[in-house]
């Protein structure tokens, strides 16, 4: 990995987003590095250089 994750949670109260945000800037970093990623698919629209995960933090909160 180069650099620091960019992670930025949506919906849902503050707080919970903040937790979420933490959480998931904690997994990426305990999951680095990534293997078995093929290098010929590293680039271009569908190429692993850029990784999205989508988390509504309205779907954590009680």
């Amino acid at each position: 990995m180069v650099g620091e994750p960019e992670v930025t949670a949506s919906g849902g109260p503050e707080g919970t987003r903040r937790a979420v945000e933490s959480s998931t800037r904690r997994a990426v970093l305990r999951s680095s590095p990534l293997q078995n990623l093929p290098p010929e698919k590293y680039d271009g629209e569908k190429g692993w250089n850029t990784i999205v995960f989508n988390f509504d933090a309205s779907d954590f909160a009680t």
